[in-house]
């Protein structure tokens, strides 16, 4: 944060990664004088919050993205060719272990 410069002329994105930071570094000093088992449950739940997070984004990426590929036929896997060959290569493999 530039010093002398008034408030409403420094970077809001300064401002908030500053309030940020004081924020995380309280809750970093709350945490170290709590017990371990408040410590454990405080980080567990932080870390379940934030799996959840990145789950839901990941989820609507991946609902976003499943409408992109057209949904094959329900007998495109039927080809008589490509199973063929499927079997062909797992015979291989067989043999190979």
């Amino acid at each position: 944060m530039l010093k002398g410069l008034p408030q409403q002329l420094q970077n809001p994105i300064d401002q908030i990664q500053t309030r940020y930071r004081h924020l995380e570094n309280g809750f970093k000093l709350w945490l170290s004088k709590q017990s371990i088992a408040v410590e454990t449950a405080v980080v567990t739940t932080a870390g379940a919050a934030q799996g959840a997070a990145i789950g839901v984004f990941t989820g609507i990426l991946t609902g976003d993205a499943s409408s992109a590929f057209p949904t094959p036929p329900p007998n495109a896997s039927l080809n008589p060719q490509a199973m063929a060959s499927l079997r062909q290569a797992q015979v291989s493999l067989n043999f190979l272990c």
